[in-house]
């Protein structure tokens, strides 16, 4: 049983990871959050996972989150925000 027609093309490749390297993948979420006429943005949303690239997971996840929330303020996010963080060990 194949997956139903959705007009979309996906293509699957291979990634190699080196010892030590994070991978992310995040949802429209985080760069398209935003505050009257700003938005969050990619350079913003990697600038915060960058900074803690060294932490462990949990604690990048959170801290980005808190960047967010800080952007954000009181405006309530638009979108569901998905963020999948996967380190290859050294």
């Amino acid at each position: 049983m194949g997956l139903p027609a959705t007009g979309s093309a996906y293509e699957a490749q291979t990634v190699h990871l080196s010892p030590g390297s994070l991978l992310c993948v995040f949802s429209d979420a985080f760069p398209e959050a935003q505050v009257r006429e700003e938005f969050y943005e990619e350079d913003r949303f990697f600038q915060s996972v960058n900074l803690r690239h060294q932490q462990p997971l949990e604690e990048i996840v959170d801290g980005v989150l808190e960047d967010l929330s800080a952007f954000l303020g009181d405006t309530p996010l638009g979108d569901d925000a998905t963020l999948l963080l996967i380190r290859r060990q050294e």
